[in-house]
């Protein structure tokens, strides 16, 4: 009876933590949260500014699906957009994207990365896709999604995005 027991454990066990979504894997995927330099999705215009300094160039990015204002913020290999109200006192991120390897997104993944790099940090389930030129290996991320775009397996653009709803 036993042996049974100890036979069957186990597996029960993984049963549970494959449907309660606490693989290793889901966990460590929902733990990362990434960010360039301290800033991460949902951080204030106030907070990027003082990281980051003056931007190259600010511009109006139109309207959100609620009607609220989107400005984009440029700095070399790296575009904040923030959503939010009239004052800048209010604008948020939703949206990080990175271009240059000056940026890292988590700890030792930066532009310049292999693929299997960039899975062995954020897992092997993420959905990996054929884009022009390349491929997209998108993950759903604490906060919102990260998508990260190669070229002849290297990285070349990382993508963060806030979940909308």
């Amino acid at each position: 009876m036993q042996k049974i027991f100890l036979t069957v454990s186990p597996l029960l066990l993984l049963l549970l933590l494959f449907f309660y979504g606490l693989t290793p894997t889901a966990q460590a995927q929902k733990a990362i949260r990434p960010n360039v330099k301290g800033i991460a999705l949902g951080a204030t215009y106030v907070k990027v500014t003082r990281r980051f300094g003056k931007p190259l160039s600010e511009r109006d990015a139109g309207k959100d699906s609620c009607n609220g204002e989107m400005l984009e913020l440029h700095y070399p290999g790296l575009v904040f957009t923030l959503d939010g109200e009239t004052s800048l006192r209010y604008y948020v991120t939703v949206s990080i994207d990175v271009t240059s390897a000056k940026y890292p997104v988590a700890h030792g993944i930066s532009v310049g990365v292999s693929l299997a790099k960039v899975q062995s940090k954020f897992g092997r389930n993420g959905k990996l896709t054929k884009e022009t030129g390349g491929q997209k290996l998108s993950y759903s991320v604490k906060d919102g999604f990260a998508d990260f775009y190669f070229r002849k397996n290297k990285l070349v653009r990382a993508v963060l995005r806030m979940n909308p709803c």
